[in-house]
């Protein structure tokens, strides 16, 4: 007779449609708990590797894995939760942090390693019954299980009396009919219209929103906005958290977080920075190999993108705009500290050369790079329009950047940088 964990082991790369099919063959199995731990864990062998490495845990609901917190993710949260408690004078150990909207688990979690009692709430029974095993087999044993939907009549009930340090709530971000939808209101559970009761038992709310959300319109919307978190891992945005302080009145901050690398701002000081720094003549005369001098283009991520700190960017690491409205940026000459610091932020390349762009040099760097990436950055054609008017296809680890250029002297022109990328190694 196959135990469950045997069963999974032997059949983790099989059909999973065929396993439902014939689940007549393994009558001792429950075969839609097996089908969808299988499929979870396929999701989490890179997703969240140390949960994977346990074969005893159970993963009934593949849509769970897939829309739970990586390993990064999570930690990440955690340590917003350590920071916020630091900051209220709170011991770690002696705080309680209710997970609201607790799904497989992976955020509370994290929460449990910094937080001396977590309470985890998830409506679906099937997932808190799951999660609750699962932390029995980890070993964790200072969450409190909870299984209700959240509302504005029951979150006493759910808190049972008590008052956490800090509630975290990651609504769902699809609709009855299965749409995503990106605004609050929409979500579930709405956080607009439990905000007062919430605040009724705890002074901080930590808030995930998806990646796509306004962040202005947001912090408008909610109020109280402490901090706002724009978290990135792997070139890709994968949430935004907020920080809701109860007694907060001053103005929020932005932290970019691109692959385990912040740095902070206000929005204020990015209104505040001019176009001071916008590239110069000389700048791109660097990029043309003359004298021997070398430049180099950063291309911000997607965090740094999404928080909007584009004047900022250039002021924070003291490198030059491309354009008002064109987010590349140059560095000339021997820098590697700053590119090391850079690196984390977004992509690097390296300047090969740079020439005016018009169709005769559009064709003639087609067919000298037969093979190449193209983008187009603020000038009057597409990505897809550049690339057919130079006739290249894809490879060749060449990067062709059609960009306009406003230079420091109030002149502008539309320029193609020839650039090859940098890998974190190299610099």
């Amino acid at each position: 007779m196959h135990t469950f964990t045997d069963f999974i082991l032997k059949h983790e790369n099989d059909d999973t449609n065929d396993l439902l099919l014939g689940k007549g063959k393994w009558p001792d199995i429950d075969m839609e708990a097996a089908a969808g731990t299988i499929i979870s864990r396929r999701k989490l062998k890179t997703k969240v590797p140390q949960w994977y490495a346990v074969p005893q845990l159970i993963f009934p609901v593949p849509l769970a894995a897939e829309q739970c917190s990586s390993h990064e993710a999570a930690s990440y949260k955690a340590g917003v939760c350590s920071a916020i408690l630091s900051e209220n004078g709170i011991p770690p150990e002696s705080a309680l942090l209710a997970d609201l909207t607790g799904g497989m688990g992976v955020d509370s979690a994290a929460f449990s390693r910094i937080c001396g009692n977590v309470i985890f709430n998830e409506m679906n029974k099937t997932l808190a019954e799951a999660a609750a095993y699962n932390f029995g087999t980890l070993g964790i044993q200072n969450i409190k299980i909870w299984n209700s939907e959240v509302s504005g009549d029951n979150v006493g009930e759910i808190l049972g009396g008590e008052k956490p340090s800090i509630i975290y709530l990651d609504p769902a971000r699809r609709s009855k009919d299965g749409r995503k939808v990106f605004l609050i209101h929409d979500c579930s559970p709405d956080i607009l219209s439990i905000k007062d009761e919430l605040f009724r038992h705890t002074s901080n709310i930590l808030l995930k929103l998806s990646p796509m959300a306004d962040i202005s319109r947001a912090v408008s919307e909610l109020g109280m906005v402490r901090e706002v978190h724009i978290v990135a891992f792997g070139g890709e945005c994968r949430e935004m958290l907020i920080w809701m302080d109860k007694d907060w009145k001053e103005e929020y901050s932005i932290t970019v977080c691109e692959s385990g690398r912040t740095f902070s701002f206000r929005p204020s000081e990015e209104h505040k920075t001019g176009e001071e720094l916008l590239a110069d003549k000389e700048d791109l005369s660097a990029g043309t190999g003359c004298a021997g001098n070398q430049a180099f283009l950063f291309e911000p991520g997607k965090a740094l993108m999404k928080a909007g700190a584009f004047n900022l960017t250039g002021k924070i690491f003291n490198i030059r705009k491309l354009g008002k409205s064109t987010h590349l940026y140059i560095v000339a000459g021997d820098q590697t500290e700053k590119l090391r610091k850079l690196s984390g932020f977004g992509k690097l390349f390296e300047i090969k050369e740079i020439c005016g762009l018009n169709n005769r040099n559009i064709r003639s760097t087609g067919k000298k790079y037969p093979r190449c990436e193209v983008s187009a950055m603020n000038i009057r054609m597409t990505s897809d329009e550049l690339r057919k008017k130079t006739g290249t296809t894809s490879g060749n680890g060449i990067h062709l950047f059609g960009a306009k250029v406003d230079f420091a002297e109030n002149q502008h022109g539309n320029f193609i940088f020839v650039t090859a990328p940098m890998a974190a190694k190299d610099i």
